[in-house]
């Protein structure tokens, strides 16, 4: 049996706002992912809101604290009925003009044409779903790059942050040149994950694997960063 929080969509909480006073804004609620990501999208968020209409940054679920995460935040935006017929599948309903859910892209913006849904693995139907939501359900949003940090980590904008943190504009490492060699000598790797990744076959070279391989071990020297894409380009290279 379910009970009113099972029900809670678009629709619902459209209802809900109408009952208010004419005097009273709009709110329109957004689930993201984790408590970080609520500043991150309420920034981008609060470019829109207006006299007549705010936004509700929040998590999805407040009964259960370790509840986090892309596949929390679509399943909650599922109706229950379509949960309980499909537990697996990701579809439409709960999202509407009043609700909508914010996520990191991950691999599912790079695979989504990719994917050859004409012969489908198992372990690879639901990445597909998922891919196929997040592109095409024009109430979700998401990160276009792989995660909300690789938009904090921007090259062109951390001299800013740099300057922001340290009160020096000194400009000790050129961070655009810097991030472009780093990406040069780590994009044939990561070519490799994307493709086993598309292939459900990521358990031969995962993202852990990866990021382990690429991680800068030794501490930066500013005037000797070659030292540290010598380390790099070794690790890869093997």
């Amino acid at each position: 049996m379910s009970d009113l929080k099972d029900n809670l969509n678009s629709d619902y909480l459209g209802a809900y706002n109408k009952l208010q006073s004419v005097l009273k804004p709009t709110k329109i609620t957004v689930y993201v992912e984790s408590e970080e990501d609520i500043a991150f999208w309420g920034n981008i968020f609060d470019k829109y809101a207006t006299k007549n209409r705010i936004f509700d940054i929040q998590l999805p679920s407040h009964e259960n604290t370790l509840e986090r995460g892309k596949m929390k935040v679509l399943e909650y935006c599922n109706t229950s009925d379509d949960m309980a017929n499909n537990p697996t599948d990701l579809v439409t309903g709960a999202l509407g003009d009043n609700l909508l859910c914010c996520v990191d892209s991950d691999y599912d913006y790079l695979l989504y044409e990719l994917y050859d849904t004409k012969n489908i693995q198992e372990n690879m139907a639901y990445k597909i779903k998922t891919a196929k939501r997040i592109n095409e359900d024009k109430y979700v949003f998401q990160t276009y790059t792989y995660s909300i940090e690789n938009l904090k980590c921007f090259s062109k904008s951390l001299h800013t942050v740099c300057r922001n943190t340290t009160l020096n504009d000194d400009r000790k490492i050129d961070f655009e040149d810097f991030m472009q060699n780093y990406s040069n000598i780590i994009y044939e790797l990561f070519l490799w994950n994307l493709y086993l990744y598309s292939k459900g076959e990521e358990e031969y070279f995962s993202l852990t694997d990866f990021c382990g391989k690429i991680k800068i071990l030794q501490s930066p020297q500013i005037n000797n960063l070659s030292a540290i894409f010598k380390d790099v380009e070794l690790n890869v290279n093997t």
